[in-house]
C-alpha cells in the first residue's frame, strides 16, 4: 500500500505465472513498487523488507528516504507487517521542515490463490499509529481495510484490482471522514528478470472541505538481482489539480 506521496502501494513479478508451493517457501512476491499490493502473504516463518531507497514528489518538494516495511510470516497464509516511517523533509514557506513518518501496522491474510491459480485474494487490515510531528504527520490515529484481487491474463500478463476503505482525519480537525481508494493496475514481464506496470490510481473523499478526488497514472519497472532481491523505480504522474504533479521513487525488497 502507498499513501502519497509514497504510498499504497503490485510487485512486477506477479505479472509472470502465479508462485506454486515447490521445496522450498513460495516465491518471492514483494508489495512493491506499485501502489497496489500483492495479494501473496510471506512464506511461514521467513522475514521481509521493503524500503524506499529514495522518493521525491515535486509538488512541496518532498523528499523521502529509508522507510522500511518489515514483515513476517505467522502461518501459511497470513503475514504480520509494520510500515516504519523514514526521514522525511518538506517544504514549508521559506524554509524546510525535517522529520520521521508515522508507523503503520499491517496484516495480510490470503484468501484466494497463496499457492497458485488463475485467481488470487487477501485482506489487509491496516492501522495508522500517529508518531510523525506536525506538519509531517497530522497528529490523528487512522485505519482502514484494503482487498488486492489479481488475475492471470493471457500472455502473462497480470491485472491488479484493489479496492480499500479508510477512516481518515477530516479537514476541520474535528473528526474522522471516509475514504476511497481504487487501483487498477496492469503488469508484466518485459524480458528475463526485468518487469513493468503501468496503472490507475484514485483517492476520493466524503469531507468536501477536503481537496480532491487524487488521481494518478503510474509507471515502474523492477528487475530481481536473485530470486529474493529486487531494485525497482517508478514515477506517479498527477492528472488533476489536487494531485502532486509528480512523484519519482527508486527502492529495494528482499527476504530473509
Amino acid at each position: 500500500m502507498r499513501l502519497l506521496p509514497t504510498g499504497s502501494l503490485l510487485v512486477l513479478a506477479l505479472a509472470a505465472s502465479p508462485p506454486a508451493l515447490a521445496d522450498g517457501p513460495r516465491d518471492f512476491t514483494p508489495d512493491r513498487p506499485s501502489r497496489s499490493d500483492s495479494p501473496f502473504t510471506v512464506a511461514e516463518g521467513f522475514g521481509q523488507f521493503e524500503s524506499d531507497l529514495i522518493n521525491y514528489t515535486h509538488t512541496g518538494a518532498v523528499l523521502q528516504a529509508l522507510d522500511p516495511t518489515l514483515k513476517y510470516g505467522i502461518s501459511h497464509d497470513a503475514d504480520v507487517e509494520i510500515v516504519l516511517g523514514g526521514f522525511v523533509q518538506t517544504q514549508q514557506g521559506a524554509g524546510t521542515v525535517q522529520g520521521f513518518g508515522d508507523t503503520i501496522v499491517r496484516a495480510k491474510i490470503g484468501l484466494l490463490g497463496d499457492d497458485g491459480g488463475d485467481i488470487a485474494l487477501a485482506v489487509i487490515p491496516f492501522v495508522k499509529i500517529p508518531t510523525a510531528r506536525a506538519p509531517i504527520g497530522n497528529g490523528q490515529a487512522e485505519g482502514g481495510i484494503a482487498v488486492p484481487v489479481l488475475f492471470s491474463l493471457p500472455w502473462d500478463f497480470g491485472l491488479t484490482v484493489e479496492p480499500e476503505l479508510s477512516a481518515l482525519k477530516n479537514a476541520l480537525n474535528n473528526g474522522k471522514q471516509a475514504s476511497f481508494t481504487g487501483v487498477v493496475n496492469l503488469g508484466r514481464r518485459i524480458i528475463g528478470d526485468l518487469s513493468g506496470f503501468v496503472e490507475i490510481y484514485a483517492q476520493t473523499y466524503t469531507d468536501h472541505a477536503t481537496a480532491g478526488p487524487t488521481i494518478t497514472v503510474d509507471y515502474g519497472v523492477s528487475y530481481l538481482l536473485t530470486k529474493t532481491v529486487q531494485l525497482d523505480a517508478g514515477a506517479n504522474v498527477g492528472l488533476n489539480r489536487a494531485t502532486p504533479s509528480l512523484n519519482v521513487y527508486s527502492g529495494i525488497a528482499f527476504r530473509f
